[in-house]
């Protein structure tokens, strides 16, 4: 019964997580060939007429975001990729207790010999695995730009020569980002699972946290743009999602510094992962299961 369940469990999965792993390296590449048609000359000029407030919002400084390793940094907090890590987490975290609750197939599950808690284990081991593999997606599709793709570069006065990708950033230097990609993604998940352990409908789950989700990101982005609601910032879990600034501290600063700032953003947030799933786990093995309408 235990192989069962397992197998259930990365059957209901296999088509979004296989969605959602192409369209993640697909657009990184993409992200990547894009950006490489605007000059880095071009693309600085244009940032800084943007205003002060605005250029906040990168989270790195100007020139930062001018050269190539930040400019493909920006990748990590596009909203493409923050929307494909909430539909991954959203969708298999409403689908933990109040999905099956919903659809009356969570009363015939429990009926057969397996407990609860090993149930919630399943599913939520599957949700963390495809959280794995968007990000290994992620840096693949980065790592795929980087080795195809040739830029112009000015080497002698207003000399311009293509050079690759590849002389001027490594795909490594972007790997604590995905790191932090991937923590974000599950405590999205550890949260959803846990509104899922208290409700019974997984459209409510679905609108209770993607409402939240909104909220948050709003919070971040009013925090980050204006000097009088920066408190916002510290307000939201977004606030730990910073891979545009470990990527950039990656190639200048000392690697047990970096190694620092990714363990207090990951860390965070896989933290608060933890206390929601043990929070999930512990409703869901208490509360009663009503009988299917």
């Amino acid at each position: 019964m235990t192989w069962v369940i397992w197998k259930k469990s990365f059957r209901d999965a296999f088509w979004l997580l296989s969605g959602c792993t192409l369209v993640m390296f697909g657009f990184f590449w993409l992200f990547v060939y894009m950006t490489s048609l605007v000059p880095s000359s071009a693309f600085l000029e244009f940032v800084s007429q943007l205003p002060d407030e605005t250029q906040g919002l990168f989270g790195i400084t100007v020139r930062e975001a001018a050269g190539w390793p930040g400019r493909l940094s920006l990748s990590f907090v596009d909203p493409t990729v923050v929307l494909i890590s909430a539909i991954w987490a959203i969708a298999r975290g409403s689908d933990a207790v109040s999905g099956p609750l919903d659809r009356g197939t969570l009363e015939m599950l429990l009926a057969q010999p397996v407990s609860r808690l090993h149930l919630l284990l399943a599913h939520n081991a599957v949700t963390i695995v495809g959280a794995i593999l968007l990000s290994v997606a992620a840096w693949l599709g980065l790592a795929a730009g980087i080795a195809t793709v040739s830029v112009e570069q000015t080497s002698f006065f207003w000399f311009k020569e293509v050079v690759p990708l590849s002389d001027l950033v490594q795909p490594q230097d972007y790997s604590l980002s995905a790191v932090n990609l991937f923590s974000l993604t599950v405590f999205a998940a550890a949260l959803t699972t846990l509104v899922s352990a208290c409700g019974r409908y997984r459209r409510l789950t679905v609108g209770i946290v993607g409402g939240f989700y909104v909220v948050q990101i709003i919070q971040k982005v009013a925090g980050l743009a204006a000097s009088e609601l920066d408190w916002l910032f510290y307000t939201t879990f977004l606030g730990a999602y910073w891979p545009q600034v470990i990527a950039v501290e990656a190639m200048k600063a000392a690697p047990n510094d970096v190694w620092w700032l990714s363990l207090k953003y990951n860390g965070l947030l896989m933290g608060g992962a933890v206390v929601c799933y043990a929070a999930a786990a512990i409703i869901f093995h208490r509360r009663d299961i009503p009988a299917p309408l």
